[in-house]
Parts: C-alpha cells; sequence; structure tokens
C-alpha cells in the first residue's frame, strides 16, 4: 500500500470515527445515497462509515477523499447545493 493510500485510509478512520462525515454531509445538503454515488462507494458502506465503523481499503480512501472535499468547500463558505438537508 503506498504512503498516499494509508494517509487516505487515516482521513477517511478520522472522519468516520469523530461523526465529522455525517455532519459533513449533512452541511452540505446531501443525501447519504447522493455521496455514495460521488464516492463510487455502496451506500450500505457508507452508511456504516457513517455511524463510526472504520472504513479501510480503495473505496474507504475514495470515500474519504469525496469527505475531504466537503470539508474544503465548508471551509470556503461554498454550498455543494441548495435546498432542504436529508438524511
Amino acid at each position: 500500500m503506498s504512503a498516499a493510500m494509508a494517509e487516505a485510509i487515516d482521513l477517511a478512520h478520522v472522519l468516520a470515527t469523530t461523526g465529522e462525515a455525517r455532519r459533513l454531509r449533512l452541511a452540505a445538503e446531501l443525501s447519504l445515497g447522493e455521496l455514495a454515488t460521488v464516492a463510487d462507494v455502496p451506500m450500505v458502506d457508507a452508511a456504516r462509515w457513517e455511524h463510526g465503523c472504520a472504513p479501510e481499503g480503495d473505496e474507504a480512501a475514495d470515500w474519504g477523499a469525496v469527505v475531504d472535499l466537503l470539508a474544503d468547500a465548508e471551509a470556503r463558505d461554498m454550498p455543494a447545493r441548495r435546498g432542504g438537508a436529508r438524511t
């Protein structure tokens, strides 16, 4: 496993276990299905990770990268979309 992949998985782990991933998704007003589709991961895995199960593997790295983009957008105060938040 490359250092970049290990770092991405570590980030995904932190985002999942702290609840930050769910907070960021809800702040961006994205449904769980929308986030899973963008990250190209099964929705059931994204749901497990949002509820604190430690993500692993390539899909976890992809999911973590998408959630990290939401964090970047939030830091720049750029909403991902307009409309009501969904769970």
